[in-house]
């Protein structure tokens, strides 16, 4: 080989390489700010689906069912509920939250297209967002005794946000 063929070789091969080189970063995954945030946000909680049919469980009034307790983690969560209501579409039954013994009453909407009135609604929302929130309660409010029927559940799907105290 002489000089000017040994030049172009180590052209045309400075250039494969390059092009090689081009080619692999191209097929390297981009990750963008958001994709980065919401895997640093999947990595840093907990979730847990908790679904739980009511189907013959009987509350005196007043009287409540634990549906879960995440002691010691704090959690914020998506409630979808499917309850006994009253004519105006109000539930029989109330979420509450909180850390035992406090418990107070969440408010969810009512999906009035889905729903029943007089018999069964059905009712979702967010809860636990800007609270500390570690026991969670379903609470007969009909101001009598009340039979779930085979129709009614509660799904709630936690988010552990921390443990008690943080």
């Amino acid at each position: 080989m002489d000089g000017t063929n040994i030049a172009r070789y180590l052209a045309v091969a400075a250039i494969s390489l390059a092009l090689i080189a081009v080619a692999g970063q191209l097929t390297q995954p981009v990750k963008i700010q958001a994709q980065e945030e919401a895997e640093e946000y999947a990595t840093s909680r907990y979730f847990a689906p908790v679904s739980i049919p009511l189907d013959g469980i009987k509350l005196k009034d007043g009287q409540f069912i634990l549906l879960t307790d995440t002691t010691p983690f704090t959690s914020e969560a998506h409630v979808a509920m499917v309850l006994p209501c009253d004519d105006e579409g109000n539930p029989k039954a109330k979420l509450v939250a909180g850390v035992a013994p406090n418990l107070a009453p969440v408010d969810l909407g009512a999906v009035l297209e889905l729903s029943t009135m007089g018999d069964t609604c059905v009712y979702h929302g967010e809860a636990g967002e800007d609270a500390d929130v570690t026991d969670w309660a379903l609470l007969n409010t009909s101001g009598a005794g009340l039979r779930f029927k085979d129709n009614h559940s509660v799904s709630i799907f936690l988010i552990h946000k921390g443990t008690l105290g943080e």
